[in-house]
């Protein structure tokens, strides 16, 4: 089993994401706002197209923490507005950079240009179970709600997960709040409502 790393500078001296740690399922995604905010970034400027990108960090016992992004190139020819596609190259050079340090690919993020935050038929084809799948909306060019998701071992769909956002992104320290996905179940033939809501 690969072991999914990337260097970041928040990485500590002792943060390792071994192969039992992988398979320990989490219904929370820790994550700095700043992050957060870049994801919105991301999205925007790719705008009408899909963005794309690598969430890296490390597993806990109450979360998966994320610490840095890894931003992707969306290297589909076609459909480019309603697909991504991170090319095995790309990914490969992120888990190159992963066995120089302690830290983790545990996701992955895009945007749905004027789509719900929420996953289609395609993300379910394409997803692994355990990765974090965070999905941004972007309407009309602006950032609107957020979403995570895991998908399920045995691939019948999606259950989200909470989003906790934290303040400082190198110590985690200074929580700033938690969002939640709406804990439905999601199959890729039904719809679900899946707005962020701020608060606990």
């Amino acid at each position: 089993m690969v072991d999914h790393r990337v260097s970041s500078p928040d990485a500590g001296p002792d943060a390792k994401c071994s192969d039992d740690a992988r398979l320990a399922r989490s219904g929370t995604l820790s994550i700095p706002a700043l992050l957060l905010d870049e994801i919105r970034r991301h999205g925007q400027s790719a705008y009408p197209e899909e963005c794309c990108g690598l969430l890296v960090g490390q597993v806990e016992p109450s979360a998966k923490r994320v610490v840095a992004l890894r931003r992707a190139a969306n290297a589909r020819e076609d459909s480019r507005h309603n697909r991504y596609t991170i090319s095995p190259g790309e990914l490969l050079q992120a888990e190159k950079a992963a066995s120089e340090s302690g830290l983790g690919v545990i996701g992955v993020y895009h945007s749905h240009p004027d789509h719900p935050a929420r996953p289609s038929a395609f993300d379910q084809d394409h997803a692994l179970p355990w990765y974090s799948y965070v999905i941004l909306r972007v309407e009309r060019g602006m950032p609107a709600e957020l979403t995570s998701w895991t998908l399920r071992e045995d691939r019948s769909g999606f259950d989200a997960e909470t989003i906790e956002t934290r303040k400082d992104p190198a110590t985690g320290t200074g929580s700033s709040g938690r969002t939640r996905s709406t804990p439905a179940a999601v199959r890729s033939d039904t719809p679900a409502d899946t707005g962020v809501r701020e608060g606990d």
